[in-house]
């Protein structure tokens, strides 16, 4: 759940990118219920189909299914997340996960 939270950053800036307003990363809110429509929802999940977010078995899981379906030999994270500090995290659980896969 806290990384769905987190996520809600990225769509909204995604959103705010849409509707021709770039500007800093907003902080995640709760929900993003109520704060698109249906299409840009739909742009937005387009957009992010390639993105892995929630627990590390999950984004493990992800990230194989992505070098499955691409075939690529190497991967680029961004973490586009407003608080600092969990980004960090977030690139600290990315490069355990990494490392798992690496020596699968």
């Amino acid at each position: 759940a806290e990384a769905r939270r987190i996520f809600t950053s990225a769509q909204q800036g995604a959103l705010k990118l849409i509707r021709g307003f770039p500007g800093l990363l907003p902080p995640p809110v709760e929900s993003m219920e109520g704060r698109w429509s249906a299409a840009e929802e739909r742009a937005i999940a387009h957009r992010s189909s390639y993105s892995a977010v929630g627990s590390l078995a999950t984004v493990r899981q992800r990230l194989q299914e992505v070098l499955e379906e691409t075939g690529a030999d190497e991967l680029i994270a961004v973490a586009q997340i407003y608080d600092h500090e969990a980004r960090l995290r977030s690139y600290e659980l990315g490069a355990e996960i990494l490392r798992s896969l690496s020596s699968a």
